[in-house]
């Protein structure tokens, strides 16, 4: 029996389990920068080669202390600040405390961080604090997101952009990839007419191309348009009765 004599729709499992037994999985690999990393699958584990945070800062603007010197209407004196990128080079003793901001190193000798909004700026300079406050409190430990060596992506992920942003945070500029599939679009129909041109009588306009170009696209593929042909009974025996996709690689 011809293809086009036979009768009915192939049902939808049948048709994917046809189209996934010829298919293998692609085994080669190139790396890409991240600026075109979206989409990507990975090839391999991406591991951090750093903790995250680098080391113990600052949650808050406010200053850091020593949680033991706290006390409600208490006052220490302030030593300096450490600002993000300029940290404090000095230490936190007995009745000190350094002015921080977020993301700022938290201080030698320092072990607590209260914001700013808990503090009043004494007419002498010192500052009082309104209310003690648990040690650690405000502080983001180093390692508390990720730590060195920890596997933070694994192979076969498609990168999101969250994806992207996590990658340059721990330093890496380039990664390992899977190639780009290249999807082959042909569509037959002696009706079909492409958007733009006018119709004749019994014609209509080629959209599903368009539409499987569109996921294949978004789904990280390059799209090859291979047009469209008309039918006949010599492309019906040869099974080209219906739009095609075929993986290339």
């Amino acid at each position: 029996m011809a293809v086009c004599d036979m009768p009915g729709l192939t049902p939808l499992t049948q048709a994917l389990e046809t189209l996934l037994a010829g298919i293998e999985p692609l085994q080669t690999s190139e790396y890409t920068t991240l600026e075109y990393a979206v989409g990507r699958v990975l090839a391999e584990d991406v591991r951090s080669t750093l903790n995250v945070p680098p080391a113990d800062n600052s949650a808050m603007d406010g200053y850091a202390v020593r949680a033991a010197d706290l006390s409600a209407g208490g006052a220490l004196t302030l030593l300096g600040k450490s600002m993000a990128g300029h940290p404090f080079s000095g230490s936190v003793g007995q009745g000190e405390c350094v002015r921080i901001m977020t993301g700022a190193l938290l201080p030698a000798g320092a072990d607590t961080v209260v914001m700013q909004e808990n503090t009043i700026v004494l007419d002498n300079g010192r500052i009082q604090f309104q209310a003690g406050a648990p040690q650690g409190d405000n502080v983001r430990y180093c390692g508390d997101d990720i730590r060195a060596g920890e596997i933070i992506l694994r192979a076969g992920r498609r990168l999101r952009p969250a994806d992207v942003g996590l990658l340059a945070s721990i330093g890496i500029a380039q990664i390992l990839v899977r190639p780009r599939l290249t999807v082959a679009l042909l569509a037959t129909g002696d009706e079909l007419v492409m958007p733009g041109e006018p119709l004749a009588d019994g014609q209509i306009y080629q959209s599903n191309s368009f539409t499987v170009a569109a996921v294949a696209r978004r789904l990280g593929c390059d799209v090859l348009d291979l047009g469209t042909v008309m039918i006949t009974p010599k492309h019906c025996a040869r099974r080209l009765f219906r739009p095609t996709v075929r993986l290339m690689w």
